[in-house]
Protein backbone atom coordinates (compact mmCIF):
# COMPACT_ATOMS: atom_id res chain seq x y z
CA UNK A 1 0.00 0.00 0.00
CA UNK A 2 2.80 2.40 0.95
CA UNK A 3 4.59 2.00 -2.41
CA UNK A 4 1.44 2.23 -4.68
CA UNK A 5 1.10 5.90 -3.06
CA UNK A 6 2.77 8.56 -5.55
CA UNK A 7 3.62 10.86 -3.19
CA UNK A 8 5.60 8.15 -1.09
CA UNK A 9 7.50 6.57 -4.31
CA UNK A 10 8.44 10.05 -4.99
CA UNK A 11 10.14 10.50 -1.61
CA UNK A 12 11.63 7.02 -1.63
CA UNK A 13 13.32 8.07 -4.77
CA UNK A 14 14.80 11.25 -3.50
CA UNK A 15 15.94 9.62 -0.46
CA UNK A 16 17.53 6.64 -2.85
CA UNK A 17 19.01 10.02 -4.81
CA UNK A 18 20.31 10.97 -1.72
CA UNK A 19 22.20 7.84 -0.58
CA UNK A 20 23.25 7.27 -3.76
CA UNK A 21 21.47 3.68 -3.93
CA UNK A 22 21.38 3.81 -7.47
CA UNK A 23 20.67 0.25 -7.98
CA UNK A 24 17.24 0.42 -6.05
CA UNK A 25 16.27 4.13 -7.59
CA UNK A 26 16.62 2.43 -11.28
CA UNK A 27 14.64 -0.57 -9.52
CA UNK A 28 11.80 2.03 -8.52
CA UNK A 29 12.25 3.82 -12.20
CA UNK A 30 11.54 0.39 -14.13
CA UNK A 31 8.24 -0.21 -11.36
CA UNK A 32 7.15 3.54 -12.27
CA UNK A 33 7.90 2.81 -16.26
CA UNK A 34 5.17 -0.50 -16.41
CA UNK A 35 2.08 1.60 -14.90
CA UNK A 36 2.96 4.92 -16.61
CA UNK A 37 0.07 6.78 -18.17
CA UNK A 38 1.68 7.00 -21.50
CA UNK A 39 4.36 5.54 -23.97
CA UNK A 40 6.22 8.78 -23.99
CA UNK A 41 6.53 8.84 -19.85
CA UNK A 42 7.39 5.43 -20.00
CA UNK A 43 10.44 5.14 -22.17
CA UNK A 44 11.53 8.31 -20.20
CA UNK A 45 11.73 6.49 -17.18
CA UNK A 46 13.06 3.86 -18.78
CA UNK A 47 15.95 5.62 -20.20
CA UNK A 48 16.67 7.79 -16.72
CA UNK A 49 17.00 3.93 -15.19
CA UNK A 50 19.15 2.85 -18.25
CA UNK A 51 21.21 5.77 -17.22
CA UNK A 52 21.59 5.54 -13.55
CA UNK A 53 22.94 2.08 -14.84
CA UNK A 54 24.84 3.19 -17.64
CA UNK A 55 26.44 6.49 -15.66
CA UNK A 56 25.92 5.72 -11.65
CA UNK A 57 26.57 1.69 -11.76
CA UNK A 58 29.00 1.36 -14.91
CA UNK A 59 26.93 -1.45 -15.61
CA UNK A 60 25.76 -1.41 -19.32
CA UNK A 61 24.25 -5.37 -19.15
CA UNK A 62 21.55 -4.07 -16.65
CA UNK A 63 21.08 -0.68 -18.96
CA UNK A 64 20.45 -2.57 -22.20
CA UNK A 65 17.03 -4.33 -21.70
CA UNK A 66 15.57 -0.76 -20.71
CA UNK A 67 16.88 0.53 -23.40
CA UNK A 68 15.49 -1.96 -25.78
CA UNK A 69 12.14 -1.92 -24.17
CA UNK A 70 12.61 2.03 -24.72
CA UNK A 71 13.71 1.77 -28.28
CA UNK A 72 10.57 -0.09 -29.27
CA UNK A 73 8.48 2.53 -27.94
CA UNK A 74 9.89 6.29 -27.88
CA UNK A 75 8.37 8.76 -30.43
CA UNK A 76 11.87 9.88 -30.99
CA UNK A 77 14.18 6.70 -31.06
CA UNK A 78 17.19 8.16 -32.33
CA UNK A 79 18.61 9.57 -28.68
CA UNK A 80 17.54 6.01 -27.22
CA UNK A 81 19.74 4.13 -29.84
CA UNK A 82 22.63 6.31 -29.06
CA UNK A 83 22.45 5.12 -25.80
CA UNK A 84 21.92 1.67 -26.34
CA UNK A 85 24.63 1.19 -28.82
CA UNK A 86 27.66 2.25 -26.92
CA UNK A 87 26.03 -0.07 -24.42
CA UNK A 88 26.12 -2.98 -26.85
CA UNK A 89 29.50 -3.10 -27.68
CA UNK A 90 30.78 -2.40 -24.18
CA UNK A 91 29.21 -6.26 -23.71
CA UNK A 92 30.68 -7.66 -26.59
CA UNK A 93 27.77 -7.07 -28.71
CA UNK A 94 29.30 -5.25 -31.20
CA UNK A 95 27.36 -6.49 -34.61
CA UNK A 96 23.97 -5.99 -32.70
CA UNK A 97 25.13 -2.04 -32.53
CA UNK A 98 26.50 -1.83 -35.94
CA UNK A 99 22.49 -3.45 -37.31
CA UNK A 100 21.25 -0.72 -34.65
CA UNK A 101 22.74 1.55 -35.94
CA UNK A 102 22.71 1.41 -39.89
CA UNK A 103 19.13 0.88 -39.30
CA UNK A 104 18.62 3.91 -37.79
CA UNK A 105 20.28 5.80 -40.61
CA UNK A 106 18.70 4.12 -43.37
CA UNK A 107 15.51 4.95 -41.41
CA UNK A 108 15.96 8.64 -42.50
CA UNK A 109 16.28 8.06 -46.53
CA UNK A 110 17.49 10.67 -48.31
CA UNK A 111 17.43 13.08 -45.39
CA UNK A 112 20.45 14.56 -43.70
CA UNK A 113 19.28 16.39 -40.47
CA UNK A 114 22.37 17.03 -38.31
CA UNK A 115 20.53 14.55 -36.42
CA UNK A 116 21.87 11.85 -38.81
CA UNK A 117 25.36 12.98 -38.52
CA UNK A 118 25.60 11.53 -34.52
CA UNK A 119 24.31 7.98 -35.74
CA UNK A 120 27.05 7.95 -38.45
CA UNK A 121 29.54 9.06 -35.62
CA UNK A 122 28.86 6.38 -33.64
CA UNK A 123 28.07 3.68 -36.31
CA UNK A 124 31.94 4.80 -37.00
CA UNK A 125 33.00 3.80 -33.65
CA UNK A 126 31.35 0.86 -33.65
CA UNK A 127 33.22 -0.29 -36.94
CA UNK A 128 36.11 0.71 -35.37
CA UNK A 129 35.86 -2.26 -32.89
CA UNK A 130 35.99 -4.50 -35.46
CA UNK A 131 39.07 -3.01 -37.55
CA UNK A 132 36.71 -1.67 -40.08
CA UNK A 133 38.48 1.29 -40.64
CA UNK A 134 37.76 2.22 -44.64
CA UNK A 135 33.95 1.61 -42.96
CA UNK A 136 34.56 3.86 -40.21
CA UNK A 137 36.03 6.42 -42.40
CA UNK A 138 33.23 6.35 -45.19
CA UNK A 139 30.76 6.85 -42.23
CA UNK A 140 32.70 9.81 -40.82
CA UNK A 141 32.96 11.59 -43.91
CA UNK A 142 29.07 11.26 -44.76
CA UNK A 143 28.92 12.28 -40.72
CA UNK A 144 30.96 15.97 -41.12
CA UNK A 145 29.06 16.05 -44.95
CA UNK A 146 25.84 16.34 -42.90
CA UNK A 147 27.07 18.41 -40.12
CA UNK A 148 30.37 19.93 -40.80
CA UNK A 149 31.15 22.42 -37.69
CA UNK A 150 30.52 19.24 -35.02
CA UNK A 151 34.52 19.71 -34.04
CA UNK A 152 33.79 16.36 -32.25
CA UNK A 153 32.95 14.67 -35.59
CA UNK A 154 35.85 16.32 -37.47
CA UNK A 155 38.43 15.05 -34.71
CA UNK A 156 37.31 11.90 -35.14
CA UNK A 157 37.54 11.36 -39.10
CA UNK A 158 41.34 13.32 -38.84
CA UNK A 159 42.02 10.64 -36.09
CA UNK A 160 40.87 7.70 -37.98
CA UNK A 161 42.57 9.14 -40.52
CA UNK A 162 45.55 9.40 -39.34
CA UNK A 163 45.70 5.78 -37.47
CA UNK A 164 44.78 5.01 -41.31
CA UNK A 165 47.18 6.26 -42.60
CA UNK A 166 45.95 8.89 -44.79
CA UNK A 167 48.02 11.33 -43.60
CA UNK A 168 46.76 13.83 -46.22
CA UNK A 169 43.01 13.64 -44.94
CA UNK A 170 44.19 13.99 -41.28
CA UNK A 171 46.07 17.09 -41.97
CA UNK A 172 43.68 18.67 -43.89
CA UNK A 173 41.17 17.90 -41.21
CA UNK A 174 43.38 19.03 -38.23
CA UNK A 175 44.32 22.25 -40.27
CA UNK A 176 40.61 22.80 -40.65
CA UNK A 177 39.41 22.58 -37.48
CA UNK A 178 42.58 25.40 -36.47
CA UNK A 179 39.80 27.75 -38.31
CA UNK A 180 36.89 27.97 -36.65
CA UNK A 181 37.88 26.50 -32.88
CA UNK A 182 37.55 28.89 -30.08
CA UNK A 183 40.99 30.62 -28.87
CA UNK A 184 40.03 29.97 -24.99
CA UNK A 185 37.74 26.66 -25.18
CA UNK A 186 36.00 26.02 -22.47
CA UNK A 187 36.98 22.87 -19.84
CA UNK A 188 37.20 19.48 -21.42
CA UNK A 189 37.02 20.57 -24.83
CA UNK A 190 39.61 20.38 -27.36
CA UNK A 191 42.19 22.80 -27.52
CA UNK A 192 44.80 24.26 -29.90
CA UNK A 193 47.65 23.38 -28.21
CA UNK A 194 46.64 19.86 -28.67
CA UNK A 195 45.48 20.24 -32.38
CA UNK A 196 48.98 21.50 -33.03
CA UNK A 197 50.36 18.70 -31.41
CA UNK A 198 47.86 16.49 -34.08
CA UNK A 199 49.29 18.35 -36.85
CA UNK A 200 53.20 17.86 -35.92
CA UNK A 201 52.51 14.03 -35.91
CA UNK A 202 50.86 14.08 -39.11
CA UNK A 203 53.79 16.23 -40.73
CA UNK A 204 56.96 14.26 -39.60
CA UNK A 205 54.77 11.25 -40.26
CA UNK A 206 54.18 12.67 -44.06
CA UNK A 207 58.14 13.21 -44.13
CA UNK A 208 59.24 10.11 -43.30
CA UNK A 209 56.86 8.23 -46.34
CA UNK A 210 58.41 10.71 -48.44
CA UNK A 211 61.92 10.28 -47.67
CA UNK A 212 61.30 6.68 -47.43
CA UNK A 213 59.96 6.79 -50.95
CA UNK A 214 63.06 8.53 -52.72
Amino acid sequence: KTLSDPRLRSTLADLHRADGAWSELAALLTEDATTASDTTQRASLLREAADLHLEKRGAPEAAIPLLEQALDIAESPNGIALRLAPALCAVGRVADAVALLTARVEAFGARRPKERALLHHALARALLLTNERAAALAELELAVKIDPVNLQIRRALADTAAGSGDLETAQNMYRAMLLVLPREPKSGELTRAELFVCLADVAERRSDATEAGE
